[in-house]
């Protein structure tokens, strides 16, 4: 910028110029800095507000705060900062004032109202400015609604307190380590460790070693395919083993890798206690030598033992479906067999020599020991059990 006069002769023509030349290159950069400041203050996604410190009135404020609160930009300019809080937090705003000209710069959470009356959670950024002598000019803050994060917070806290308490065992893996990121206290306490101990080791140490290259072939097909139920083993801490049923889930990125893993694992060894039971009784059903025949609620036959198709030459087809009384001999009455019936629900046992029954074989009758049980399986479904030995015929 540039300043200056002409200076004449005695003729009364311009001799030559007299000026000042002012370098202003500082003010240009300094004026360019306060546009910009100002672009972003008006253009913010985020809200902006500018309070007066004496008297705690709103100066400025950015369309993105107005429209947060539901107001025009010059309603809410000159009205008390108190206003935009909510009621219930109201008097715990000149701390939070004190501590932000205390330090200079402050962030806290809070809750704002709208003009429909409408609150809603936010997150307040304040930086004091002050002059040279350092007193305080003005505070500018950002306010930013996190709405949309304080409900992502309540559910992932709901979800974290599910994992905590749930009863049944759950774990999460990192599929990057292969390590143990979390486990929850039903998971620690299957294994006799403590939720610590387990954080942070390897995902195959829960494995017994002569299982783990069949567990890492699993893993690489479950990365794969997002999801795994299979039955394995794991360790206790005392070094012991037991069989468990392992339903996995694999989370993945949006570009499809493996993110975690999580794991429910249930303890079957009491199922597979029962299964090995239902095998013995299936295998000492199928081999006695005495006649075995399984009625359910209503007396009907549903099963019958290889010996019971030797002993009466009935074949198994041939009864399935129908009632013992195919076996009766006709020297008993009926009040006999409902007697015996009767007795058989009150006693749940029952054991008969000399009953005579009626063999297909030649349309003999023969002379049986029969011993009766009436058990309860599965809640009410009732069977009855009977097993015969011919005494004579």
């Amino acid at each position: 910028m540039s300043r200056g006069r002409p200076v004449f002769g005695q003729d009364g023509a311009v001799d030559y110029y007299h000026g000042l030349v002012l370098d202003i290159t500082q003010r240009r950069r300094a004026e360019e800095e306060v546009k910009k400041y100002v672009s972003v203050f008006q253009n913010a996604g985020w809200g902006m507000v500018v309070v007066d410190p004496h008297n705690e009135i709103i100066t400025h404020v950015n369309d993105a705060y107005a429209r947060m609160h539901g107001f025009e930009i010059n309603e809410v300019l000159g009205i008390p900062l108190l206003e935009t809080y909510a009621p219930s937090v109201r008097d715990s705003i000149p701390e939070q004032v004190r501590l932000a000209n205390a330090k200079g710069h402050h962030i806290f959470e809070s809750i704002h109202l709208r003009k429909n009356g409408s609150e809603f959670p936010v997150l307040i950024d304040v930086t004091v400015y002050k002059d040279n002598q350092g007193d305080i000019i003005f505070r500018a803050a950002t306010v930013e609604d996190i709405t949309e994060r304080k409900a992502t917070e309540a559910t992932l806290k709901m979800w974290g307190n599910a994992f905590e308490q749930a009863e049944f065992a759950l774990a999460i893996g990192n599929p990057k380590t292969n390590q143990i990121i979390s486990v929850n206290p039903a998971f620690a306490k299957q294994r006799g460790f403590t939720q610590e101990e387990l954080v942070g080791r390897p995902v195959l140490s829960l494995f017994p070693p002569d299982r783990a290259d069949e567990v890492k072939t699993i893993i690489q097909q479950m990365d794969i395919t997002g999801h795994s139920i299979f039955e394995s083993e794991h360790l206790r801490k005392d070094g012991s083993r037991f069989p468990v049923l392992l339903d996995i889930t694999v989370t993945k990125s949006r570009d499809g890798q493996p993110q975690a893993r999580l794991a429910y694992s249930q303890d079957i060894s009491e199922r597979k206690r029962a299964e090995a039971e239902l095998r013995l009784a299936a295998s000492v059903f199928a081999n006695t030598h005495e006649g075995v025949l399984v009625c359910d609620a209503k007396t009907v036959i549903i099963d019958v033992n290889p010996s019971f198709t030797r002993i009466t030459g009935y074949l198994r087809e041939e009864v399935i479906g129908k009632t013992p009384s195919l076996l009766t001999s006709g020297k008993h009455s009926s009040d006999f067999y409902a007697e015996m019936y009767d007795s058989l629900t009150q006693r749940d046992f029952l054991a008969w020599r000399d009953l005579e029954s009626n063999a297909k074989m030649a349309n003999c009758m023969q002379k049986c020991s029969v011993s009766l049980w009436y058990a309860t399986i599965a809640g009410n479904c009732r069977i009855t059990l009977a097993s015969s030995r011919i005494l004579a015929r």
